[in-house]
């Protein structure tokens, strides 16, 4: 702010995106420090209380801040064991992190996550900011039918057999099982398993 005439001192006011006053001792130019971007009035009142007023208007820098999302979904229906990891681009400064679940603000990537859609707006410190939305999806429950199918033909045998239809779940699959006797054996996809060579 130059200012002429009047009479010294001078206080300087200003208002709009942000407002606050100073003291100028004598005629001359004012610097008015640490503005926001916006626009503003400026009132000078001399020492008589005379005043000017004059406009001006703090640009800021174009916002550039981009944002992408990485997932990992729950490994199991019902766990909590998904995952986001995001990547931030042409910010500027300190990050916020402001997620629609509470307990995740502040966190970039966080971990640990169940089933569900998760959102988070991306705060620099110019004030640009960026959004995301992300939903993590649980894989269909696991589910077991188990049947015999045959029985050992003689005593002390081992020629029974049975099966185990498979469905849900993420393929591929290892079947186990214990008891008279104990082994395991892999299943590519869903669908009929059948364990052999079975004991009694």
């Amino acid at each position: 702010v130059q200012i002429s005439g009047g009479t010294a001192g001078y206080t300087i006011a200003w208002s709009g995106a942000a407002s606050g006053s100073q003291n100028q001792a004598a005629a001359g130019t004012a610097t008015l420090s640490g503005l926001v971007a916006g626009n503003y009035t400026v009132t000078v009142t001399d020492a008589n209380g005379c005043t000017q007023t004059c406009a001006f208007a703090i640009g800021s820098p174009a916002c550039n801040i981009t944002l992408s999302a990485t997932t990992t979904q729950p490994a199991c229906n019902g766990a909590s064991t998904g995952s986001i990891a995001l990547t931030v681009n042409g910010s500027t400064g300190a990050l916020t992190f402001d997620w629609n679940v509470d307990a995740l603000d502040g966190t970039q990537n966080p971990t640990g996550l169940a089933a569900g859609t998760y959102s988070v707006v991306v705060t620099d410190a110019a004030g640009c900011s960026a959004s995301a939305s992300v939903t993590l999806s649980d894989p269909p429950a696991l589910a077991l039918t188990c049947a015999q199918q045959n029985p050992v033909s003689t005593i002390g045998g081992s020629n029974g057999s049975a099966t185990v239809q498979i469905s849900g779940g993420t393929p591929g699959y290892t079947i186990a099982w214990s008891g008279a006797a104990s082994g395991s054996q892999n299943q590519a996809a869903a669908g009929t398993a059948t364990l052999s060579g079975l004991v009694a």
